[in-house]
């Protein structure tokens, strides 16, 4: 498959974006990403691109998540667990090859107007049986005290790729917003009317710290996003709004 050149490559990106990162069945595609213009302090890219001191933190936020410390207050047996809570979860930990990481040092705030887009490609490539192939996207945000951040995450189908068109794209995203930080968050889900997305989100807002959160979601044979958020001390503060578009 072939991502890195023409329209198809153009359409994985916002045009104002500060920074893009692209994301291909869970896995950076450098190639297709752009975060040369990120200040000092900022750092959007997989796992691979960080000091061990810094895999060693986002994989403990993961490795800690894995051992069911989230906020969602579902049971694995329960519907709504089934749908996009403890199950889909720990697939998504057991199948995951890569990390989205989103890091701000303290005070580095990022141009409202200017988000970091972060696209995840499903190709439908992960087996010879796209009905049953499925991509394990896993984004971390750690947004330190006095940060900000507007973050529009996508998840579309590979271009011209109709082998994509019913794969699975499980993603699972922790987001942490320390004190006084801001994070707008929105997601955008464009795949295919026969795909299948689920997404669970899982965010921690300590005090004074904002996260603003957004979904927009096309036609899909399913598609469901899952928002857990914990308010952490005085002045936390939340949004969440959506629109589930449906087909005819």
């Amino acid at each position: 498959m072939d991502l890195t050149g023409g329209e198809g490559a153009e359409a994985l990106v916002s045009a104002n974006a500060i920074a893009h990162a692209v994301f291909v069945d869970g896995a950076f595609c450098p190639q297709l990403s752009d975060t040369s213009r990120l200040p000092a302090g900022a750092y959007v890219g997989g796992l691979g691109g960080l000091g061990l001191e810094q895999q060693q933190e986002v994989l403990g936020t993961v490795a800690g998540h894995a051992r069911g410390e989230n906020t969602l207050g579902v049971r694995d047996d329960s519907r709504e667990g089934a749908l996009g809570g403890g199950a889909f979860w720990a697939l998504n930990g057991a199948a995951m090859v890569d990390v989205a990481c989103v890091l701000l040092d303290e005070d580095v705030s990022l141009p409202s107007e200017s988000p970091v887009h972060i696209t995840f490609v499903t190709t439908g490539a992960a087996t010879s049986a796209p009905a049953a192939s499925a991509a394990h996207p896993r984004l971390v945000v750690d947004a330190k005290a006095g940060a900000g951040l507007t973050l529009v995450t996508s998840h579309i189908d590979a271009p011209g790729d109709a082998s994509a068109c019913a794969a699975l794209s499980n993603a699972v995203a922790h987001i942490t917003v320390a004190e006084r930080a801001q994070v707008e968050h929105s997601v955008v889900v464009e795949r295919a009317p026969s795909a299948h997305h689920v997404e669970t989100i899982d965010a921690a807002v300590h005090a004074g710290g904002q996260y603003l959160f957004t979904t927009l979601q096309s036609p899909a044979a399913l598609s469901r996003v899952n928002v857990g958020v914990d308010l952490l001390g005085r002045g936390a503060h939340t949004r969440a709004r959506g629109l589930a578009l449906s087909g005819a």
